[in-house]
């Protein structure tokens, strides 16, 4: 201890503080879109600074309530209720254990970009467009596809009729708006006091001191008992299909809070504990079931602002959660100061972010079946359920993937006396309908020597040597053709 408090104690006090700043306005945002109160988030927020931060196998990385689970807490608490995370966390918990103890989070990172990349994107908008509910002083509902929709007549009904929803809705465009000029006019200062807590504060203070009259957060007068301890009432609704669904919320956060981990250590340059990381998160996840908070995964933005601000140890991501902590139970009427829409604000931002539409074309450019991938995903979370989007995208990219392993290239080059066939790649028992049409394709009763080059194929199965032997013994001995296979 005495050689941590020399060499990085000051540096991750530092750190801490801006991981601090950026965690708080996000936790209850996030809370907001997940379908609970803000307090839920910042009891999530702590309890993975303190628990996961302690344990974890990457020790730059900040856990807490993630944007990329929010869509599917929604539907998880809007079937089961508040009282359902509870088994939520212990079930996750548990899964994510169990992944420790067979040693399984490597293969959490064996997952196409593409499919990833596609579901951050159906979050995102999903997120926007719940948000821009909220900010229109209209309660979403549980489906993506109805909160599309529904938009447009929601924004014309109640910004011609509700005078305190159009208050709303420009106090959560300003946020957004406030965020972008921040972070382009003063990036360093950014760096020290992040834009989303400035535009958190400037709103706050305009609608306060202007009594504009719009929903608050609210905090209850006796914290310890709005607590969502476990209980047996908590076990009331336990059932096949909360089962199915914690084990689907539990894999989607492994998934993120693993692909966190990787890009940490591609941002740092060293080389985390995948194992030990799935197990704190697994130990976290536990303890927020235990107090009915929201599933925690590894956050990339407060990760990133951990390395940024000079974080050394794991020491940051502990005291984010002590401030946390000392807010939440010391101070708690400051965060009854923050306008509900301010909130809606900071998670329409993060909606764009996630959505991330600059990088659609080059992803098109660079690969079209990726591309497929990132708008099927996209197109069925929208429309249906993340759950149901990230499966199915995971098979797509999956039969993307075989059809790329699985290519045969056969070239034909045709000279005055010979006929010769190349063949590259690797050619097996689905490629037996490919060979034969090209095969047959040759003028059997022509006089040209026939050679069937295979040397540079990396793989031939047996089906199709049978398939070419076959074909090589009726065109030598009915047909009196001279022919030539050259096999690998």
């Amino acid at each position: 201890m005495q050689r941590y408090f020399k060499e990085s104690f000051f540096n991750d006090f530092l750190s801490s503080l801006v991981v601090f700043l950026v965690a708080l306005p996000l936790c209850m945002g996030i809370a907001l879109a997940s379908g609970v109160e803000p307090m839920v988030g910042l009891l999530s927020g702590i309890i993975g600074g303190l628990i996961v931060g302690t344990f974890a196998g990457s020790p730059l990385q900040v856990s807490g309530p993630a944007a990329g689970l929010a869509v599917m807490v929604f539907q998880y608490v809007e079937k089961y209720g508040v009282e359902a995370l509870v088994p939520l966390g212990l079930i996750a918990g548990a899964f994510q254990i169990i992944m420790y103890r067979f040693k399984l989070a490597q293969y959490f990172r064996a997952i196409s970009p593409a499919l990833i990349k596609g579901m951050l994107a159906g979050i995102g908008l999903l997120i926007l467009i719940s948000q821009l509910h909220i900010a229109l002083i209209n309660k979403p509902g549980g489906n993506g596809l109805t909160n599309i929709l529904s938009l447009p007549q929601v924004a014309f009904n109640n910004l011609s009729t509700n005078s305190l929803a159009v208050i709303s809705f420009l106090l959560a465009i300003s946020v957004v708006v406030m965020i972008l000029v921040w972070q382009k006019t003063l990036p360093k200062l950014n760096k020290k006091f992040p834009a989303p807590l400035f535009a958190i504060i400037a709103s706050s203070c305009i609608a306060n001191f202007m009594g504009l009259g719009i929903d608050f957060v609210k905090i209850p007068n006796d914290l310890i008992s709005e607590i969502n301890f476990i209980s047996m009432e908590s076990f009331s609704m336990f059932s096949f299909g909360l089962v199915f669904s914690a084990i689907a919320i539990a894999f989607v956060a492994s998934a993120e809070s693993l692909l966190c981990v990787n890009a940490v250590d591609k941002l740092t340059k060293e080389k985390s504990d995948y194992n030990q990381e799935i197990f704190a998160q697994g130990l976290g996840n536990m303890v927020a079931g235990m107090v009915g908070a929201l599933p925690l995964t590894g956050v990339i933005v407060r990760s990133s602002a951990n390395i940024e601000s000079g974080g050394k140890t794991r020491g940051a991501a502990v005291m984010h959660g002590i401030w946390l902590l000392c807010l939440v139970f010391f101070f708690p009427q400051v965060l009854q100061l923050i306008p509900i829409s301010a909130l809606a604000g900071i998670l329409i931002y993060t909606g764009i972010k996630l959505l991330d539409i600059k990088s659609i074309p080059q992803l098109f450019r660079e690969d079209k079946k990726e591309g497929m991938v990132f708008m099927l995903t996209l197109g069925l979370i929208t429309t249906t359920d993340l759950l149901t989007g990230v499966i199915v995208g995971f098979f797509i990219s999956l039969v993307a993937l075989m059809s790329e392993i699985l290519k045969l290239d056969i070239k034909k080059i045709e000279s005055e006396d010979e006929i010769e066939l190349l063949m590259s790649g690797k050619a097996t028992f689905l490629h037996i309908p490919k060979i034969s049409k090209e095969l047959e394709d040759i003028q059997l009763d022509s006089t040209k020597k026939v050679t069937l080059d295979l040397s540079k194929a990396q793989y031939v199965d047996k089906s199709i040597k049978n398939e070419i032997n076959d074909w090589v013994s009726e065109v030598t001995t009915r047909r009196k053709k001279e022919a030539l296979v050259l096999f690998p």
